[in-house]
């Protein structure tokens, strides 16, 4: 099996696309192609930004004894702590973990990728700012069809046009507690802490706590003009004399990136427009652009799936056409048919034959009627073996079908991506314990292919 690349697979806008083969659209200037020596400068300056504020790491740990935090867990917070790492962040809605793989995908290559940068030289700590925001009135809204599910999810952000939706929140409260999240998000939450040492951060209760803190007040003024003009459609390097007064929860996302040693944001297709625009208000705001590093984009494939898949020698765009196309495809269906026609050609000739030999024998009907019955016993036989032969492969198409079907909703359910169908929940349940220990050690952070995970269970 050869992992395929992103081109030859559905849900990868051109965009992104560019952004990872390093090609500007027209208009556009992409953010830094993802390479490793770039990314360990940006690193390396991150680590002599000025020290994150106490008040995130209070948040943060409230999620630790809930989330039963690990030693790990606890040294990636020291070090955060001492300003002795930076951060490899990644942002995700809590309720996203109940509906895809893409949350689960981003934070592991955040714990890969802080692996990978810390051997390089420059200790780096995996964080996952999670948004656990509520949006009743918007939710009531698309109840009543007010609003569209595009407008829906851009509901967090009236005031800036929804340009920053899934990077800003509207949270109200100030604590941390697990029993908050989304069911199943819960689960999944705990052992990437416990496991894998992730630091989570509540989104909404650190960016309303960030617009609150009081050394904060000089660099929350510049991101409330700097948000304020993006969303009345104005260059952010315009400054125009602005009112300080603080916007709602506008600035949070900026300032989030700004009070934290950002060295990269994890991000792919599904975020990747709104990453770019928050990139370039972090920068307006004076702090150097998060370096963007796509996501991991893989499939794991059983022992089994990855048996059959050689077997019949298919490769991973092959099986978005599902198992009746792939049984066609094969001529598993000709099988029988073609068996059947060789033996009914067989006991045609062997009935001609023993008529040119009863005839040549014709005065002799003692030995006619031995050859006829000699030539009875024969077609019998081959009669049994026709049908044998027929219900063989007929079992054989039956067995294969579901095979393919079988392989088909495995790794690619509902003929798409398995990241895109298959929640995290679903696929933590589905799978040893050991599994996201397993995954962080089999990605390749540095394949920009989609990948193929063979041989975990």
């Amino acid at each position: 099996m050869l992992n395929p690349s992103l081109r030859e697979l559905p849900g990868f806008p051109s965009p992104y696309l560019g952004f990872l083969e390093g090609i500007s659209e027209p208009g556009h200037i992409p953010p830094n192609r993802p390479e490793k020596g770039p990314l360990l400068s940006r690193c390396g300056a991150a680590s002599r930004q000025t020290p994150p504020p106490a008040v995130i790491f209070e948040l943060a740990r409230k999620v630790a004894p809930t989330a039963s935090g690990s030693c790990l867990w606890s040294e990636n917070i020291e070090k955060l702590e001492r300003h002795q790492a930076v951060v490899i962040g990644a942002f995700a809605d809590a309720a996203g973990f109940n509906t895809s793989l893409l949350p689960l995908l981003k934070c592991l290559t955040a714990v890969r990728l802080a692996a990978e940068i810390s051997l390089d030289g420059v200790s780096a700590v995996p964080l996952l700012w999670l948004n656990t925001a509520h949006r009743p009135q918007v939710d009531k809204e698309k109840e009543d069809g007010k609003v569209g599910p595009a407008q829906a999810s851009s509901g967090q952000l009236r005031e800036s046009g929804g340009n920053l939706v899934d990077y800003v929140n509207n949270g109200r409260k100030v604590s941390t507690d697990l029993d908050l999240y989304p069911n199943g998000c819960r689960e999944v939450i705990m052992r990437l802490v416990h496991e894998l040492g992730l630091v989570v951060i509540d989104s909404a209760s650190t960016g309303f706590v960030l617009n609150h803190t009081p050394e904060l007040s000089e660099l929350r003024q510049r991101v409330i003009r700097i948000c304020r003009q993006e969303s009345a459609g104005q260059t952010v390097d315009d400054e125009p004399e602005c009112d300080p007064v603080i916007p709602g929860q506008t600035s949070a996302a900026v300032l989030l990136r700004l009070a934290l040693p950002l060295g990269a944001e994890v991000v792919g297709p599904e975020d990747y427009d709104t990453a770019v625009q928050v990139g370039n208000l972090v920068g307006s705001a004076g702090n150097a652009k998060p370096f963007l590093w796509p996501r991991v984009s893989a499939t794991v494939v059983d022992r089994r799936s990855c048996r059959t898949m050689e077997k019949y020698r298919l490769e991973l765009p092959d099986l978005f056409r599902g198992g009746v196309a792939l049984s066609e495809r094969l001529g598993i269906d000709r099988t029988a048919s073609d068996v059947s026609n060789r033996l009914e050609s067989l006991a045609g000739s062997i009935r001609r034959r023993i008529d040119d030999i009863c005839a040549r024998a014709a005065r002799d009907p003692r030995a006619v009627r031995r050859i006829r019955a000699s030539g009875s016993r024969m077609l019998y036989q081959l009669r049994k073996l026709a049908v044998r032969s027929r219900q063989s492969a007929d079992a054989h198409q039956d067995i294969a079908a579901r095979q393919f079907e079988g392989l088909c909703s495995r790794v690619a359910p509902g003929g798409g991506l398995q990241e895109g169908r298959l929640s995290a929940t679903q696929f933590l349940s589905a799978h040893s314990g050991s599994i996201l220990q397993a995954l962080s050690r089999r990605i390749d952070v540095w394949d920009l292919k989609h990948q193929l995970i063979a041989g975990l269970d």
